[in-house]
């Protein structure tokens, strides 16, 4: 999982009030028998020092991947890859700006003035060219947000069409947006392609440090100038909106503000105070070109379905997905060693989806919709490998109408609670809760929504094709708010993330049971899942509405078991 330190302060993980409770509860099938033993297997290959810790586009990941696919050939389930194979791959591109070759200027009525790379302007690595850069004029366009609710629109009044837009980060202080709106709104790429559907060439983000934050400049150069990794088509598409662009400091947005009929003075300040933002053409036109170096990998997904059998339903798919990769072989070994295994990042989330597929084809009911398994690679160089298959999947994409994600899943304790990120958006969530009320755990609401959690793993690249999604983390009952703070302070991306270190194998076979019976009940649904009325993501992305208003319906009006 990327990017967790930060979200689990010891604040955050007291207790937690549990929105249901039960101990029986329907299913769709009665399950068959969950393994522990399997799960030790599956954990104990895929954390053993052979994988080298599974970075993506290594030999230990590709160890790991033609595990899994030995797997799914040897239970039955068809090939889902590229080319009739098990086997879908990515296609990554590592591209690093070169600084030196760096350079920026602006032209304000008729003067030239250079910007100076490192301390005005940092220019951005391109995967896409070598050799890139844009001229135009230089519009600011506040925080750069056109929100597609209609509740705020920083082009309103613009033509940025041809030209360089510079935007501020963050959120406008009057749209009182729930945190996961923000992080929505306030992400670079989102306001780079709001740039880029205006027309903009260019974007450029003005960097004003939060007073007192010690983040400056200098620091942020590290961020800009190290190897990035993203996806590259055969085609030419990349994630994202391609756009090219890069950073401005403080002193290089007052030189380029000079002429302008705002300061920089007055911008900081409003932005600061919570005040509106003006929006303005800065009088100037700038002039910038970058060069970057590329290094091409090519990692597998892995890729399996199992076939529908309702005439009806058999053309729609529900993906189950984890990510397989993790961070590879660490530069300075602790104790000797610098294997960094991931056995609960996320072996524990890619054994408890081998155990689902083994029961399921095991089970002798197929499922009613086709099932698209999933083991992403690059996940933790950014979803990279969730995005591929989301932008490019090997299956019809209008007919893709779920995805359960299992990622990394505490597996130190006995769980007795589960958190479902997103569950509470779509109709899928009475079909989670049934679920977890046959094995007997409740459901507790998320304890850090500032942390923005359903938008940190996987799932959220098919949230951005508009498909609802769920991800299931194990709760902080019952001990497990312990196991999170002493997991993320002794072994989370560490070499001590090993099958050793206390893991519940009773534990981990009811985590694969729930997602089976998650699975079982999402099937059996009559409707494709929604996004329940007025849902924020379901209307951002365009996904398919229900009538039905959050948080949750009977589950008798949306799972209908056999």
């Amino acid at each position: 999982m990327r990017k967790f330190v930060a979200a689990l302060s010891v604040a955050a993980l007291g207790a937690v009030a549990c929105t249901t409770t039960g101990t029986s509860g329907g299913s769709a099938s009665s399950a068959p028998e969950f393994k522990a033993s399997g799960m030790y297997a599956h954990m104990k290959f895929l954390s053993d020092d052979l994988m080298e810790g599974r970075e993506a586009g290594t030999r230990g990941h590709q160890l790991a991947a033609n595990y899994v696919a030995a797997h799914l050939e040897r239970w039955g389930a068809t090939p889902g890859g590229d080319d009739g194979s098990y086997f879908q791959q990515v296609p990554l591109r590592v591209h690093t700006a070169d600084v030196d070759a760096s350079s920026a200027s602006i032209t304000q009525n008729g003067r030239t003035q250079n910007l100076v790379i490192g301390d005005d302007a940092l220019i951005s690595s391109s995967p896409l060219h070598t050799e890139y850069g844009a001229s135009g004029d230089v519009v600011f366009v506040g925080y750069g947000i056109d929100d597609p609710l209609g509740r705020h629109n920083d082009y309103e009044s613009l033509d940025v069409d041809g030209k360089i837009v510079v935007f501020l980060g963050g959120v406008p202080g009057d749209m009182d947006l729930a945190s996961d709106e923000a992080a929505v709104l306030q992400s670079t790429g989102t306001k780079v392609k709001m740039a880029a559907d205006h027309g903009a060439v260019a974007a450029f983000q003005l960097f004003v440090p939060a007073p007192g934050s010690g983040f400056n400049f200098e620091r942020l150069r590290f961020f800009i100038t190290r190897p990035n990794t993203t996806w590259v088509g055969a085609d030419g598409s990349t994630r994202g909106a391609g756009l090219i662009g890069g950073v401005l400091s403080e002193a290089g947005a007052a030189k380029l503000f000079a002429g302008a009929s705002t300061s920089l003075d007055d911008v900081i300040a409003a932005s600061r105070s919570g005040a509106a933002v003006p929006t303005f053409d800065t009088g100037a036109s700038m002039t910038f070109a970058g060069k970057s170096t590329h290094e091409d990998i090519l990692s597998p997904n892995v890729a399996g379905v199992i076939p529908g059998t309702d005439p009806a339903l058999k053309d729609e798919y529900i993906i189950l997905s984890a990510h397989l990769d993790h961070i590879g072989i660490a530069s300075e070994p602790q104790d000797g060693d610098a294997i960094r295994n991931g056995a609960m990042d996320n072996a524990s989330g890619s054994s408890a989806l081998l155990e689902v597929v083994r029961a399921l084809l095991e089970s002798g009911e197929p499922p009613r919709r086709s099932l698209m398994l999933l083991w992403v690679t690059a996940e933790e160089k950014g979803l990279l490998g969730a995005s591929y298959f989301a932008s490019n999947p090997t299956v019809p994409a209008d007919n893709i109408v779920a995805n359960i994600n299992l990622d990394m899943p505490l597996l130190t304790y006995e769980f007795t609670d589960v958190v479902a990120f997103g569950a509470p958006r779509s109709t899928m969530s009475a079909a989670l809760d049934a679920a977890a009320a046959t094995i007997g755990v409740s459901v507790s609401p998320d304890p850090m929504p500032e942390q923005n959690l359903f938008v940190r793993s996987d799932h959220y690249e098919f949230v951005q094709k508009g498909i609802p999604s769920v991800f299931l983390f194990t709760g902080f009952e019952n001990g497990g708010d312990e196991a999170f703070q002493n997991f993320f302070a002794t072994n989370y991306h560490q070499v001590g993330d090993e099958i050793d270190q206390g893991i519940d194998f009773e534990s981990a076979a009811r985590f694969a049971h729930l997602n089976y019976e998650i699975l079982r009940n999402i099937d059996a649904m009559s409707a494709r899942p929604a996004w329940f009325a007025g849902d924020f993501f379901g209307q951002f992305y365009d996904g398919p509405m229900s009538d039905l208003p959050p948080p949750a319906v009977a589950i008798d009006a949306e799972v209908a078991t056999e």
